[in-house]
């Protein structure tokens, strides 16, 4: 499937949340993810867990959430999932192995906490980096916060973000 293609998948899913067949939006949402298309798998995925909360379901949102720059939504999901997945297990990629490792079997309580633990360094580093200055304290003429975002966005919103990316 091109990306192009993905895409269109994606939109037809969109606009036909309510009438998709159960997993379609967690299916439609990986070729997304595996295309690029961040944000508007993450609406996917927020589509498929509203209709079925499932393991998978949840950490694949989390998972998404986490590519979105949203991490406060991943972080309570992997906390759910630490609690849930005790005795659960998923196939893909663990976060443990690597990137490039091949697919496997993990536990998915395991798996959250280690996801957890990754955000919660991160979020420890950028407070240590970051000390907050006025525009003028910095020389410049203005201040911003970059690399935030909260909550669900609208799905043209996703589409675009991703055609900019």
């Amino acid at each position: 499937m091109t990306k192009q293609t993905a895409r269109i998948d994606a939109t037809e899913t969109l606009s036909a949340a309510p009438n998709v067949p159960q997993n379609a939006s967690m299916i439609t949402g990986l070729t997304s993810l595996e295309h690029g298309d961040r944000y508007t798998a993450t609406n996917l995925f927020e589509r498929a867990v509203d209709a079925r909360p499932s393991m998978r379901n949840r950490f694949n949102l989390a998972v998404a959430y986490e590519r979105t720059f949203r991490r406060q939504e991943a972080a309570e999901i992997y906390r759910g999932l630490a609690q849930d997945g005790q005795y659960a297990y998923l196939n893909g990629r663990s976060i443990l192995a690597g990137p490039s490792a091949p697919l496997r079997r993990f536990n998915v309580a395991d798996e959250a906490k280690a996801r957890l633990d990754l955000i919660q360094k991160s979020y420890a580093v950028r407070r240590a980096i970051a000390t907050p200055r006025s525009a003028e304290e910095a020389g410049t003429p203005a201040s911003a916060t970059v690399g935030t975002r909260t909550g669900r966005i609208s799905d043209a919103e996703a589409q675009r973000l991703d055609a900019n990316s």
